[in-house]
């Protein structure tokens, strides 16, 4: 089934992101990404990803 409603910025996003996912399999280049256009879209001067560990320890994983 076919929508004729234009996707919203959000969705664009999305599918910006999991297009550049699939080309890389690098985690930190997908990080990087994803920072960067989490800022871009939000317009913000800056975002940080936060990796959280099995153990509920986390670290910065990627920030702009």
């Amino acid at each position: 089934m076919s929508s004729s409603i234009p996707p919203t910025g959000r969705d664009a996003l999305l599918a910006g992101m999991t297009s550049r996912i699939r080309q890389s399999l690098d985690l930190s280049q997908i990080l990087a990404t994803t920072v960067l256009e989490l800022r871009a879209f939000l317009q913000v001067d800056r975002t940080k990803v936060y990796r959280f560990e099995a153990e509920g320890n986390g670290h910065t994983a990627d920030s702009f």
